[in-house]
Protein backbone atom coordinates (compact mmCIF):
# COMPACT_ATOMS: atom_id res chain seq x y z
CA UNK A 1 0.00 0.00 0.00
CA UNK A 2 0.64 3.65 -0.11
CA UNK A 3 0.21 6.45 2.35
CA UNK A 4 -3.13 6.59 4.15
CA UNK A 5 -5.38 9.45 3.03
CA UNK A 6 -8.37 11.13 4.62
CA UNK A 7 -11.39 13.02 3.36
CA UNK A 8 -13.22 15.62 5.46
CA UNK A 9 -16.95 16.23 5.11
CA UNK A 10 -17.97 19.85 5.69
CA UNK A 11 -21.70 20.52 5.88
CA UNK A 12 -22.80 24.04 5.04
CA UNK A 13 -25.60 23.88 7.60
CA UNK A 14 -23.10 24.75 10.35
CA UNK A 15 -22.10 28.01 8.70
CA UNK A 16 -23.77 31.26 9.72
CA UNK A 17 -25.39 33.26 6.90
CA UNK A 18 -23.11 36.20 7.68
CA UNK A 19 -19.56 35.05 6.79
CA UNK A 20 -18.16 37.52 9.33
CA UNK A 21 -20.54 36.42 12.07
CA UNK A 22 -19.35 34.92 15.35
CA UNK A 23 -20.55 31.41 14.45
CA UNK A 24 -18.32 31.26 11.39
CA UNK A 25 -15.28 32.60 13.23
CA UNK A 26 -15.83 30.02 15.98
CA UNK A 27 -16.27 27.27 13.39
CA UNK A 28 -13.10 28.27 11.56
CA UNK A 29 -10.92 28.44 14.65
CA UNK A 30 -12.07 24.98 15.70
CA UNK A 31 -12.06 23.41 12.24
CA UNK A 32 -8.81 24.78 10.82
CA UNK A 33 -6.61 22.20 12.55
CA UNK A 34 -8.80 19.29 11.43
CA UNK A 35 -8.90 20.69 7.89
CA UNK A 36 -5.12 20.98 7.74
CA UNK A 37 -4.70 17.26 8.34
CA UNK A 38 -7.21 16.15 5.69
CA UNK A 39 -6.21 15.36 2.13
CA UNK A 40 -9.51 16.04 0.38
CA UNK A 41 -12.88 17.59 1.10
CA UNK A 42 -16.58 17.03 0.48
CA UNK A 43 -18.49 20.32 0.85
CA UNK A 44 -22.13 19.31 1.27
CA UNK A 45 -25.08 21.67 0.83
CA UNK A 46 -28.84 21.21 1.07
CA UNK A 47 -30.63 21.73 -2.27
CA UNK A 48 -33.76 22.92 -0.44
CA UNK A 49 -31.94 25.75 1.37
CA UNK A 50 -30.47 28.69 -0.58
CA UNK A 51 -28.54 29.85 2.52
CA UNK A 52 -26.79 26.50 2.61
CA UNK A 53 -25.85 26.82 -1.07
CA UNK A 54 -24.58 30.39 -0.59
CA UNK A 55 -22.23 29.12 2.13
CA UNK A 56 -20.43 26.80 -0.30
CA UNK A 57 -18.22 29.52 -1.77
CA UNK A 58 -17.11 30.73 1.67
CA UNK A 59 -16.25 27.21 2.81
CA UNK A 60 -14.37 26.35 -0.38
CA UNK A 61 -12.32 29.54 -0.10
CA UNK A 62 -11.63 28.77 3.57
CA UNK A 63 -10.35 25.29 2.69
CA UNK A 64 -8.24 26.70 -0.16
CA UNK A 65 -6.75 29.27 2.22
CA UNK A 66 -5.93 26.65 4.85
CA UNK A 67 -4.42 24.33 2.23
CA UNK A 68 -2.64 27.12 0.30
CA UNK A 69 -4.89 26.62 -2.72
CA UNK A 70 -3.97 22.97 -3.17
CA UNK A 71 -6.84 20.74 -2.12
CA UNK A 72 -9.18 18.41 -3.99
CA UNK A 73 -12.74 19.52 -3.21
CA UNK A 74 -16.00 17.92 -4.31
CA UNK A 75 -19.14 20.02 -3.88
CA UNK A 76 -22.09 17.77 -3.10
CA UNK A 77 -25.75 18.61 -3.50
CA UNK A 78 -27.70 16.65 -0.88
CA UNK A 79 -31.43 16.00 -0.37
CA UNK A 80 -32.11 15.63 -4.09
CA UNK A 81 -34.96 13.25 -3.20
CA UNK A 82 -37.05 16.19 -1.95
CA UNK A 83 -39.50 17.98 -4.22
CA UNK A 84 -38.99 21.47 -2.76
CA UNK A 85 -35.59 21.91 -4.39
CA UNK A 86 -34.53 25.58 -4.69
CA UNK A 87 -31.00 25.06 -6.04
CA UNK A 88 -30.99 23.49 -9.50
CA UNK A 89 -28.52 20.96 -10.81
CA UNK A 90 -27.31 23.64 -13.24
CA UNK A 91 -26.69 26.17 -10.43
CA UNK A 92 -24.71 23.64 -8.40
CA UNK A 93 -22.66 22.51 -11.38
CA UNK A 94 -21.94 26.12 -12.40
CA UNK A 95 -20.79 27.01 -8.86
CA UNK A 96 -18.48 23.98 -8.79
CA UNK A 97 -16.98 24.96 -12.15
CA UNK A 98 -16.56 28.57 -11.00
CA UNK A 99 -14.71 27.36 -7.88
CA UNK A 100 -12.74 24.74 -9.86
CA UNK A 101 -14.20 21.85 -7.88
CA UNK A 102 -15.83 18.58 -8.84
CA UNK A 103 -19.61 18.26 -8.45
CA UNK A 104 -21.92 15.44 -7.44
CA UNK A 105 -25.48 14.96 -6.21
CA UNK A 106 -26.87 12.52 -3.69
CA UNK A 107 -29.62 11.71 -1.22
CA UNK A 108 -28.42 10.67 2.21
CA UNK A 109 -31.99 9.62 3.02
CA UNK A 110 -32.42 7.19 0.11
CA UNK A 111 -28.68 6.43 -0.27
CA UNK A 112 -28.92 7.45 -3.94
CA UNK A 113 -25.47 8.34 -5.22
CA UNK A 114 -23.58 7.59 -2.01
CA UNK A 115 -21.72 4.52 -3.25
CA UNK A 116 -20.74 6.27 -6.48
CA UNK A 117 -19.82 9.37 -4.51
CA UNK A 118 -17.40 7.42 -2.34
CA UNK A 119 -15.74 5.87 -5.39
CA UNK A 120 -15.53 9.20 -7.21
CA UNK A 121 -14.14 10.89 -4.11
CA UNK A 122 -11.31 8.44 -3.70
CA UNK A 123 -10.50 8.35 -7.42
CA UNK A 124 -10.42 12.16 -7.50
CA UNK A 125 -8.26 12.32 -4.38
CA UNK A 126 -5.74 9.81 -5.76
CA UNK A 127 -5.65 11.51 -9.18
CA UNK A 128 -5.03 14.86 -7.48
CA UNK A 129 -2.09 13.40 -5.54
CA UNK A 130 -0.27 12.27 -8.69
Amino acid sequence: GGEPVSMKIIQTTVVDVNPDGPDVKFLCRNQDMAMRSSHGYFVVYNVTDMRSFRSVEYIVHRVQCIKNGAAPIIIIANKIDLENRVVSHEQGKAKAEELQCEYAECSAKTNWGLNVLEDVGWMYLHAWAK
